[in-house]
């Protein structure tokens, strides 16, 4: 298993989010909370792999992109819309919403606007 990321909880975080991937090619988010786990498995894409996990007020969005170092990201969730731009120095990019959505959009552009699937 590769674990991309980690957070360490601050302050009046009781929570842990990791971000991994398996050797069956399988890419995930998880949250370790002390009571019960969270997670969002999806099976890793070609270009750009997402997951999204949801729960506790808030949705954390997992970008994976191996080959893809420029560009943004657009989310339409809960009849909004927000746009970030991939982590330049990461083949991963973290993003949380401040609420917890079930119907979140993720779509990933290059640095040229084309769409990447």
């Amino acid at each position: 298993m590769d674990l991309y990321r980690q957070t360490v909880p601050q302050g009046g975080e009781s929570s842990l989010v990791a971000v991994y991937e398996t050797v069956d090619d399988l890419f995930g988010i998880m949250e370790f909370d002390g009571k019960e786990n969270n997670y969002q498995e999806v099976e890793k894409k070609q270009e750009v792999t997402t997951a999204v996990l949801s729960g506790d007020g808030e949705t954390i969005l997992a970008i994976l992109h191996l080959d893809q170092k420029m560009g943004k990201v657009k989310v339409h969730a809960g009849g909004q819309s927000e746009e970030f731009p991939l982590d330049t120095q990461e083949p991963i990019t973290m993003h949380t919403l401040n609420d917890s959505y079930d119907d979140v959009k993720i779509k990933v552009f290059d640095e040229q606007g084309n769409l990447i699937e």
